[in-house]
């Protein structure tokens, strides 16, 4: 339990911006602690979830970048995608797991939609066979995920890359301006594949 003696208000400098802030003067001996405030007022960081935005002539912008807004199905333009898989462990095939009534025509639907925008083939012997969930979307439609976990997850090659913390990305940010948010519609559905892949 720390007791508080007081507080009062300091002029603080760091690089070139200056803030009065509230310091609270503790009893006895113990470390110094920065409020999260501190941080913020003097943007050692920034929490991304308070930017605020100005919206633009969204009609405009629109009409301009028609192609970027398109309902349509963009595709990746670059190299294939190509899933190191172990040749040693055994292809697994699965059967489809069971649905429920009332969303049977809703997976039908989706399942036919993603058949004609090429994402998915029919195929007769698969490979590799694996179980979809399909959760409801906030607009009532479903998504389809493959289950890999039961499947391809077993037999990918591990890559040995870092994935940076939560803070480190956060520290990363400080400083910045302007900042964008970007949702690709059904973004891994862009992604080509090898023929290899594909069985997969």
């Amino acid at each position: 339990l720390v007791k508080v003696k007081g507080s009062c208000s300091v002029n603080v400098p760091y690089g070139n911006i200056h803030r009065t802030l509230a310091l609270i003067v503790a009893k006895g001996h113990c470390p110094n602690v920065l409020r999260l405030n501190w941080f913020e007022s003097l943007g050692i960081l920034s929490g991304v979830h308070r930017l605020t935005s100005t919206p633009p002539q969204i009609s405009e912008v629109l009409r301009k970048y028609r192609s970027v807004f398109t309902e349509e199905l963009g595709m990746y333009v670059g190299k294939p995608v190509s899933l190191d898989l172990d040749p040693n462990v055994t292809p697994i095939c699965m059967k489809a797991r069971k649905v429920p009534f009332a969303l049977r025509e809703k997976i039908d639907a989706e399942l036919d939609k993603l058949v004609e925008q090429g994402v998915l083939e029919p195929v007769d012997h698969p490979v590799w066979s694996t179980p979809i969930v399909t959760p409801v979307k906030p607009d009532g439609t479903v998504r389809i995920c493959g289950d890999y976990k039961c499947t391809i997850n077993k037999a990918l090659r591990k890559h040995a890359y870092p994935i940076p913390a939560v803070n480190q990305l956060l520290a990363s940010l400080s400083g910045g301006k302007v900042f964008a948010k970007l949702d690709l519609a059904q973004a891994y559905q862009q992604l080509t594949v090898d023929n290899a892949t594909a069985g997969a």
